[in-house]
């Protein structure tokens, strides 16, 4: 097995190595992906009018719904609940979404890896008598050991790619709420990350 020097290197023969299913079920990780980013900002807004409620007894989000809706009819508290409930609905989404997302990184991964070692036992499989003399058992024996790395390597970047995905919707959502707090808060963040 070669070792390749370069991470696009080895994810261009993966991708090439892989079934069109597991192709299609990338991009149906990530589409899942920024579902989840829109149901999280769409669960902040929610829990930030929830706590301005509470302390202030003010809903920041009444005057941008009453553009598309007439709430003159209802009060504050029921807006409150239904915004509660709201909240409460978008969490429980947001899980089952989470849950389909890791179920859907374990069958790339997992599919890759059988993907990989089929096309491994094929080529063995199907082999010369003559050519099996010239192969080394122990080296594909390694190999195949090799092969199970790539499942925990894909999970691993697929989850981080998720989050990246995830977090950067989330920042610049946030940037459009107010961008001197967010400044603030990167700027404590980063001060004590480093």
């Amino acid at each position: 097995m070669k070792n390749y020097k370069s991470f696009s290197t080895a994810y261009k023969l993966t991708w090439n190595l892989i079934s069109k299913e597991k192709k299609l079920l990338f991009f149906l990780y990530i589409f899942l992906t920024v579902v989840i980013s829109l149901l999280e900002i769409v669960a902040i807004v929610s829990l930030v009018n929830i706590m301005s409620f509470v302390t202030s007894a003010d809903l920041p989000i009444l005057p941008k719904l009453q553009i598309y809706l007439d709430l003159d009819i209802y009060s504050n508290e029921k807006i409150f609940f239904f915004i509660s409930y709201f909240l409460l609905f978008v969490i429980i989404i947001t899980t089952f979404s989470k849950i389909l997302l890791q179920f859907i990184n374990a069958k790339i991964s997992y599919g890759t890896n059988y993907e990989i070692n089929k096309i491994i036992f094929n080529n063995l499989t199907y082999l010369n008598f003559l050519n099996h003399k010239k192969i080394n058992i122990n080296k594909v024996l390694s190999n195949q050991s090799k092969i199970d790395d790539i499942t925990v390597a894909i999970t691993t970047n697929l989850s981080a790619f998720s989050s990246l995905i995830i977090g950067s919707l989330i920042f610049v959502s946030l940037l459009t709420l107010d961008v001197k707090i967010i400044a603030s808060a990167c700027f404590i963040f980063f001060f004590f990350l480093f």
